[in-house]
């Protein structure tokens, strides 16, 4: 679905239906316009936005497998550094 493009005539006139001054309904309107202006091309479609999820769920298993590995590895290292400590240990007793 296409969006369709912001006309500020049909702004101004349903401004002056709705009971506003000539002067007043066009410069709402013109201001809308401006505010407006070349919004449709910011905007993101669907399309944008399931490949931007797509490339979070890609950054986040990233990051679980590498904070995962370090954690194995800092694991490792504590369970080397407790049974080098407890040999040592045992070794000082008589």
């Amino acid at each position: 679905m296409t969006a369709q493009p912001y006309n500020p005539l049909n702004t101004a006139r349903d401004l002056k239906a709705a009971g506003a001054d000539e002067v007043l309904a066009e410069t709402i309107a013109g201001a809308i316009g401006a505010v407006t202006e070349g919004l449709d091309e910011k905007m993101a479609t669907k399309s944008d936005l399931e490949a931007q999820d797509q490339r979070v769920a890609g950054l986040l298993e990233a990051l679980e497998q590498r904070m995962s590995a370090r954690l194995y590895r800092t694991l490792w290292i504590q369970t080397g550094a407790i049974i080098a400590a407890v040999t040592a240990v045992t070794r000082l007793l008589p």
